[in-house]
């Protein structure tokens, strides 16, 4: 059921946890339960920016760790909410800790682990740096996928919805997107 390494993790020391599409799987400030793996779901976590706006910092999928800086920290940094039933298994942190200090071979599998989710974030990071909305939507479009509503994506790529339907709308007429159904785009070709 758990992904590798964490599938060497003692039963005693993980624990599931189900949540509806909407729920609020933690708060900014709340005691860490431990280091979460997605087995069934999708997940957003953000936070509210300076300005009071939502800026969304991840979305976790099926198979996806959750929350790694738990083990370093107290509390969460962030808010975590379901964006469809999910089902979470959260492994105790020293558990953790204990196995990265004393198994190498699970050291390295999740340094693999976290190495894939940082090139991830990398280019995440990188989309926010092209200027143009058209340009950004356009790569976001190639690099990520839009999988839900057109103002999910457009704050996951940190645009406006406007801007970015308005920008989904010149690549479709540019011949550069389609529209696959109501809401949903992909690049052309």
């Amino acid at each position: 059921m758990l992904p590798e390494p964490f599938d060497t993790i003692p039963s005693a020391d993980r624990f599931m946890r189900t949540y509806e599409k909407g729920e609020t799987v933690f708060l900014t400030g709340q005691d860490i339960a431990g280091l979460g793996i997605v087995i069934e779901g999708s997940l957003e976590l953000a936070f509210t920016g300076v300005g009071g706006e939502r800026v969304i910092i991840h979305r976790a999928e099926t198979g996806d760790t959750l929350v790694e800086p738990c083990l370093f920290a107290p509390s969460y940094q962030c808010d975590c909410t379901a964006l469809t039933a999910a089902r979470i298994v959260f492994l105790r942190k020293q558990a953790v800790i204990d196995l990265l200090a004393s198994r190498p071979d699970f050291a390295l599998s999740y340094i693999k682990t976290l190495a894939a989710q940082v090139d991830a974030l990398r280019a995440r990071l990188e989309l926010r740096n092209i200027k143009s909305a058209r340009d950004r939507v356009l790569a976001a479009l190639m690099l990520i996928g839009q999988t839900r509503t057109v103002s999910a994506f457009a704050s996951e790529i940190g645009l406006t919805h406007e801007a970015t339907f308005r920008a989904l709308s010149a690549l479709v007429a540019e011949g550069r997107a389609v529209r696959l159904e109501r809401g949903r785009y992909a690049p052309a070709g």
